[in-house]
């Protein structure tokens, strides 16, 4: 961008980011759809969420990238360095998926639904470590068969109208795009993308302060997602996992909404620390309610004929309804304050209904 004027350098800018934009669109739709269609049943849940679990760590390693990079360069908002190493960061995660994706088979289901049965033979041989010949083999890629029998490469149309032939499967249908909207509703990203200002009006302090709380945010949604892939998500079943978690996020808001209504200032006191310890709080709950069940829950709730469309519209209403949050927030914080917190609240309350 040297040599060009600030108009030009940010219309720049702004098509690197609607380009990025689509990129990560295709992917968050891609990827959980492929790791669905490839991954054996009795893995299905716990593999989807981890979908979830690379999603915390790129946000952490962000908040933390952050952080160092405030250390390094300080505040001084003149530094482009440091927006430029921050953008620069972001090729590696791409890189490395376009990389590492050219080592794997394309998806069985996506083989089998255009009658390659040699290559889907191969593709599940070589994703469970088997031979082709193995019985184990022939008994998922028969499944798979049955499974699509009369119903293999349908187009967007016709997968329209299975999903609206019966309220049942419209229902089900529905399900991925409630999933997502309560899902962002939470307000979890209301917090991933301010935290630095909700960790001051909380009493943390300003700068590297607030930016060091939020890279602690971050972990402890690394670990506790960890914790829930490990021990909840296959053994507790994804509804009680959405019911409980729910209510704990829900809690953890109501009480920082009451302490913000009785300190509204943003000076420390013991009470702070109480505050701050809810959100650290909201997002285990969140880790183990709202974060990882809908992945899973999203993709065994639709039939399989339709999931590619299902699975898209569960991601649509994901992203819509995130840059809704990221929009009204700071309006939120600045006008109704301390109700920001208890909107959340109210519907996660509605989300576990």
């Amino acid at each position: 961008m040297l040599g060009q004027s600030p108009e030009k350098a940010l219309r720049q800018l702004f098509w690197g980011r609607a380009i990025g934009g689509f990129g990560v669109g295709m992917i968050s739709t891609a990827v959980p759809t492929y790791i669905s269609e490839s991954s054996p049943k009795h893995l299905r849940g716990r593999l989807t969420g981890m979908y979830q679990l690379f999603n915390v760590t790129g946000i952490a390693l962000s908040f933390w990238a952050n952080y160092f990079l405030l250390l390094s360069f300080g505040e001084d908002p003149t530094k482009s360095v440091q927006w430029r190493i921050a953008f620069a960061l972001q090729i590696l995660p791409g890189a490395l998926l376009v990389f590492a994706m050219l080592a794997q088979p394309e998806s069985p289901r996506w083989l089998a639904e255009r009658g390659r049965y040699d290559e889907t033979r191969a593709a599940l041989a070589w994703l469970r470590g088997l031979s082709p010949d193995h019985p184990d083999v022939a008994e998922e890629l028969y499944a798979i068969k049955t499974d699509l029998q009369g119903r293999s490469n349908f187009p967007l149309s016709q997968q329209v109208k299975e999903v609206i032939s019966s309220g049942k499967v419209l229902y089900r249908c529905s399900l991925p795009v409630i999933l997502m909207a309560f899902q962002q509703w939470t307000g979890v990203n209301a917090i991933n993308y301010y935290s630095p200002i909700i960790f001051r009006q909380l009493g943390m302090g300003q700068g590297s302060a607030s930016l060091f709380g939020t890279g602690i945010y971050g972990v402890v949604k690394i670990v506790a997602t960890l914790l829930v892939l490990a021990l909840g998500v296959e053994q507790y079943g994804r509804k009680a996992l959405l019911v409980w978690g729910g209510l704990g996020q829900a809690s953890c808001m109501f009480f920082i909404g009451l302490y913000r209504r009785t300190h509204p200032d943003d000076t420390a006191t013991i009470s702070s620390y109480f505050a701050i310890l809810a959100i650290y709080l909201y997002v285990t709950f969140f880790s183990f309610g709202w974060s990882v069940a809908p992945w899973p829950a999203m993709s065994e709730s639709v039939p399989n004929h339709v999931r590619s469309l299902t699975m898209s519209t569960g991601l649509m209403s994901n992203w819509f309804f995130n840059a809704v949050i990221s929009k009204i927030t700071p309006l939120l914080l600045n006008s109704i304050t301390y109700g920001t917190y208890f909107l959340f609240g109210g519907s996660t309350i509605l989300g576990v209904i």
